[in-house]
């Protein structure tokens, strides 16, 4: 039921522990012998502090985990409004229609215009 969240938690407990180590890089840039630094005010390539690392380690875990439940949310809108499309013989008036499903029908339609433009970027 969880296997994303715990997916993603082991990931984070991954790359926390490569860029504490020696190396100082996330496992894909150490496999390849990369290093990161901070450039100092004085143009001094210093190493990255510890709230660095913890950042880098939360952002490098969770963004994969973010987008592949965008991802699946796109796709499950999608398939609903294929589904919609197809059923001719339901009509709900305005009447029927609260504030709050309109809410929520404004922000599935903008999810389903928007996602593919950052999909895109990606």
């Amino acid at each position: 039921a969880y296997k994303e969240e715990l997916r993603m938690v082991i990931n984070y407990m991954i790359e926390r522990r490569c860029l504490f180590s020696d190396s100082g890089a996330t496992l894909a840039e150490s496999i390849y012998g990369f290093k990161r630094s901070r450039i100092s005010s004085k143009g001094n390539l210093d190493g990255i502090r510890d709230e660095d690392r913890i950042r880098a380690a939360f952002i490098v875990s969770f963004w994969p985990y973010l987008k592949g439940r965008l991802d699946s949310y796109y796709e499950r809108l999608r398939h609903e409004r294929m589904q919609e499309s197809q059923c001719t013989h339901v009509n709900i008036t305005s009447e029927d229609r609260n504030v709050k499903s309109d809410l929520i029908g404004k922000i599935r339609k903008t999810v389903l215009y928007l996602y593919p433009f950052l999909h895109m970027s990606h």
